[in-house]
C-alpha cells in the first residue's frame, strides 16, 4: 500500500486539448455519400495536463508522506528485530 499524503500540494491545469470529432463527422458524411462506412476513422480526444506547485507546498506533502513511511518502518522493525 502506498504512502499517500492528504495534503494538497498543487493544481492540475490543462495545457492542450485535441478533439477530432468535428472532422470525423465531415469525413463520415462524405464517405457515406460514396458508400464508405466509417470514412472518418475512430473519434478521439486527448488532453495534456501539468501539475503546478511550489517548493513549500510540495515539501510539506513529501515530508508528511515520509513521516508515515518512517513510522511504518519503525513499527515493522520493532515487530521484527534483527537477529
Amino acid at each position: 500500500q502506498p504512502f499517500v499524503s492528504n495534503l494538497g500540494f498543487g493544481d492540475i491545469r490543462e495545457v492542450a486539448k485535441q478533439d477530432n470529432s468535428a472532422a470525423k463527422s465531415i469525413f463520415d458524411a462524405l464517405g457515406k455519400g460514396m458508400g464508405l462506412a466509417n470514412a472518418g476513422g475512430a473519434a478521439s480526444s486527448r488532453s495534456s495536463n501539468i501539475a503546478v506547485t511550489n517548493n513549500q507546498a510540495y515539501s510539506e506533502a513529501a515530508l508528511d508522506a515520509l513521516g508515515m513511511a518512517t513510522g511504518t518502518f519503525a513499527g515493522w522493525f520493532a515487530k521484527h528485530p534483527a537477529p
